[in-house]
């Protein structure tokens, strides 16, 4: 059985092709592309780049994650090396992952926008209804 290991874009999707080639791991490919959309700021139809789901077996699924991990691990690491910038130092790394805290305490704390929407709805119907009941 095959599991969803993550959706590329063309760069990305290459990106992985050589992570799960270089660890012997099989995929298959899934062209996931929008196509198109309307964009109302532009008032006409705009051409989306193509997405791409990439599939592993369900029981090599741990090991893709790995590979893709270790893979951009690599390429990070080779950008930094070639960029000549100095490493980050650790009060960096820890400032940069205290705010991947907060964002992701931030992402959890917003509401759904469908629940207000739900509750005007069934406002609006209890209105209605109350005020057949009474006509």
């Amino acid at each position: 059985m095959k599991e969803h290991l993550g959706k590329f874009d063309a760069a990305g999707l290459t990106f992985a092709k050589e992570a799960l080639e270089a660890a012997g791991i099989e995929y298959v490919l899934r062209d996931d592309s929008p196509g198109s959309r309307y964009s109302p700021a532009a008032g006409r139809m705009e051409t989306l780049s193509p997405m791409y789901d990439v599939l592993v077996d369900a029981d090599r699924l741990a090991d893709a994650k790995l590979a893709v991990e270790r893979w951009q691990k690599e390429a990070e690491d080779a950008a930094l090396r070639e960029s000549g910038a100095p490493p980050p130092t650790a009060d960096e790394l820890a400032a940069d992952a205290e705010w991947e805290k907060e964002k992701a305490v931030d992402e959890a704390k917003r509401t759904s926008p469908v629940w207000p929407g739900l509750f005007i709805i069934a406002a609006v119907g209890a209105l209605l209804a109350w005020l057949l009941s009474h006509s």
